[in-house]
């Protein structure tokens, strides 16, 4: 599993990357990440914008690590 920061605006859960794929371009090929955050945000933005985010689990659910 990899975990990045959800890339909705002003949320702040930690999101699932479930596929990564590439599609073409005028520029090349441009790979893309589809994820999945705890709140239910599916989005599909490219990999370069996604925020790399470290993650713990407790009994209460994911949240940041300090």
């Amino acid at each position: 599993m990899e975990f990045v920061s959800c890339p909705e605006r002003n949320c702040q859960a930690p999101a699932e990357i479930v596929d990564r794929f590439v599609l073409a371009s005028t520029d090349g090929p441009v790979e893309h990440a589809q994820t999945v955050c705890l709140n239910g945000h599916v989005r599909t933005p490219l990999t370069g914008h996604l925020a790399s985010a470290t993650w713990c689990r407790s009994p209460q659910g994911a949240r940041k690590a300090s």
